[in-house]
């Protein structure tokens, strides 16, 4: 297992992830991403220094992705599972890897969002020790991690 900074050459394999049924359907915009409008996303991302994007693979085989946003708050986690590695605790491994990828000697947070019908997101960031915090948008949940 192995966590490493997203390429150009890892686009499609991430439309493919965010056009996912069940991943649109937990997304806060539901409705499937145009490729185009996707391409121009993953560049600005890539390019963005306040933006982490990792995979996260197992020989050689892609597993899920994170992406993390730096704001003045902190990091907001934004993350998915290939349909094939879903349901195995990968999700918790991903996120897990991630913070310790990101993470240095500061005093930092760690933000994740998710819609209240998203259970296996809520799952993940409680067993990792997130505390709820009051959200901004409704019908959502929002955690905190400080390290």
């Amino acid at each position: 297992m192995r966590i490493r900074k997203a390429r150009l050459s890892d686009c499609k394999l991430y439309w493919q992830w965010a056009n996912d049924p069940i991943v649109r359907a937990n997304a806060f915009e539901t409705q499937p991403i145009p490729w185009q409008t996707h391409v121009a996303w993953f560049k600005e991302r890539l390019e963005d220094h306040n933006s982490t994007l990792l995979l996260m693979e197992s020989e050689n085989q892609p597993i899920g992705q994170i992406r993390f946003d730096n704001t003045i708050d902190g990091y907001f986690i934004d993350f998915s599972i290939s349909t094939t590695h879903r349901n195995q605790g990968f999700g918790l491994l991903l996120v897990s890897s991630g913070i310790d990828h990101i993470k240095n000697r500061q005093q930092i947070a760690f933000w994740g969002e998710v819609k209240q019908s998203n259970s296996a997101s809520k799952s993940i960031f409680e067993k990792l020790g997130f505390d709820r915090v009051t959200p901004k948008k409704k019908g959502t949940i929002l955690y905190r991690l400080k390290v």
